[in-house]
């Protein structure tokens, strides 16, 4: 289900962002730029969760077994009401259809910022002052306009500050252009567009502006002893300035006003590289987390095992499937559903009497009749053999709503655990439901 997938991806780019946050705690205790993670950050969590599923399904391997709830968004889901597969194939549909939608909408509006700018651009006025060569507009900037070619933009009113502080503005838009900061927004803004869903994303292209500019205020005063008059003038031109979305700017959000000056004027305080280690730490300790077995899974899709090896057409649809070969759950666009009341499984007397309880995990093929087959039985785990004994004998007698892929039944391996419990009959567990 692709809410699945949605729901991982936000849970990773969350954990990336995290871990690119206190990476550049550690980096600014130690004077260094922060850009580079927030760079890192925003593209893995827009490429990684679209790459995971292409390479489990293209490369020739054997799969792992599924442990039911192993990964952390599916140990959600599993508590969640289940919907019925109709609604759960059109509830994908219509994710995917808003998805489209709200990415061709980014997109162009996207286009119209960039039209803009390019028009304010062609009609701004090219003049020279203080010995540098800008575009004097009308009320934009100051700013950085142009992404091939970048070009300072001053608005009209520039030419009334003193000399000191004209010196600061065209150093720091400077150091936006030496930079080519104009690539790097237009990077965090396409992210956006391309997963408008992933409020992680947002952020993360939120806080990759933010570090361009304090990265940008740090080389503008460096060795120039004026971080208080530097402060000053970022409250006097946020009073003024006209913002833009793809135009790196002096002033460039009142929320993030704060947070520079705060970082131009805060002493690092004692003991900087041991809290820097400690944060870098922490950083590794989150990263790890986020590429950990259970939250690949949740991207991956579910990973049953028994069953052949299988690969995808290169166009990403399925390869048409030999005789005996059955898809994985991922594959299919509705799994196979457990017909309940069916197959009665028996609980060994033996064992019953005994009192002792137990589970199985076993994985088999669901036809395109419905009917398990038995001997793709594979037991992957089994508290005692009389109980394994028992789910193979009732196996047969198991009925199941045959999975589909573009509209026509296939086979599909499934892995599905049974509980024995004295309190209540044996029975398949939930994990075969639709979901």
């Amino acid at each position: 289900m692709i809410f699945s997938w949605m729901l991982a991806s936000v849970v990773f780019a969350l954990l990336i962002g995290v871990a690119a946050r206190a990476g550049e705690a550690a980096a600014r205790l130690m004077s260094w730029q922060g850009r580079k993670l927030w760079i890192a950050a925003v593209a893995a969590s827009v490429v990684w969760p679209a790459l995971l599923p292409l390479l489990a399904s293209r490369q020739m391997v054997h799969l792992t077994p599924l442990v039911v709830g192993g990964g952390v968004v599916h140990g959600v889901e599993a508590r969640l009401p289940s919907l019925p597969s109709g609604m759960s194939s059109g509830l994908d549909t219509a994710l995917i259809v808003a998805w489209v939608f709200a990415s061709l909408v980014l997109i162009v509006r996207l286009g119209r910022t960039q039209r803009a700018l390019s028009r304010i651009m062609r009609t701004a006025r090219a003049a020279d002052i203080d010995g540098h060569s800008i575009l004097v507009t009308e009320s934009v900037g100051p700013a950085v306009v142009g992404f091939a070619t970048p070009r300072i933009a001053m608005p009209a009113w520039f030419a009334e500050l003193d000399a000191p502080m004209r010196a600061l503005v065209l150093r720091h838009e400077r150091e936006h252009c030496r930079a080519r900061d104009t690539a790097l927004i237009w990077l965090g803004e396409v992210g956006v567009a391309l997963v408008p869903w992933n409020l992680a994303v947002r952020w993360q292209a939120r806080r990759l502006r933010l570090a361009l500019e304090l990265d940008c205020d740090v080389r503008t005063l460096r060795g120039s002893g004026a971080d208080g008059v530097y402060g000053k003038l970022l409250l006097l031109i946020a009073q003024r300035q006209q913002m833009s979305r793809l135009a790196p700017m002096l002033a460039e959000s009142n929320s993030h006003l704060q947070q520079r000056i705060n970082a131009m004027t805060n002493e690092k305080g004692p003991n900087r590289a041991l809290r820097a280690v400690l944060l870098a730490a922490a950083a590794a300790v989150v990263i790890v987390a986020a590429c950990s077995e259970g939250a690949g899974s949740d991207l991956a899709g579910p990973t049953p095992t028994g069953g052949t090896l299988f690969s995808k057409e290169p166009g990403g649809g399925p390869r048409p499937q030999p005789a005996g070969t059955a898809f994985f759950e991922y594959q299919v666009e509705r799994s196979a559903t457990y017909a309940p009341g069916s197959g009665h499984v028996s609980y060994p007397s033996i064992l019953k009497s005994a009192g002792v309880e137990g589970q199985v995990i076993a994985s088999f093929v669901v036809d395109t009749t419905g009917l398990a087959d038995p001997a793709s039985l594979r037991i992957i785990k089994s508290t005692h053999q009389l109980f394994a004994n028992s789910v193979a004998a009732a196996l047969p007698n198991m009925r199941f709503t045959p999975a589909l892929v573009g509209g026509r039944k296939v086979k599909q391996l499934v892995t599905e655990p049974f509980v024995f419990q004295l309190a209540d009959t044996t029975k398949p567990a939930a994990s075969l439901k639709a979901p």
